[in-house]
């Protein structure tokens, strides 16, 4: 379908994730979680870490180094 509106698939997860952050590392990580300061906030940075991956081709053209 040419031009069609994508469908959003990551947005759940990751609302998903930072509303249930601890509860998802107590289950799948229980040795880190157990570690965490969790009255500290946690600051997830899914945006920033996009442009640590963004470089420039030989002809000056941006793409996504994964």
């Amino acid at each position: 379908m040419p031009n069609a509106e994508r469908d959003d698939y990551d947005s759940p997860w990751k609302e998903a994730l930072e509303n249930r952050f601890p509860e998802f590392m107590a289950l799948l990580f229980p040795a880190i979680h157990a570690e965490v300061d969790w009255h500290r906030d946690q600051i997830f940075l899914d945006k920033e870490c996009n442009r640590w991956y963004r470089t420039r081709n030989r002809d000056g053209a941006m793409r996504t180094s994964w």
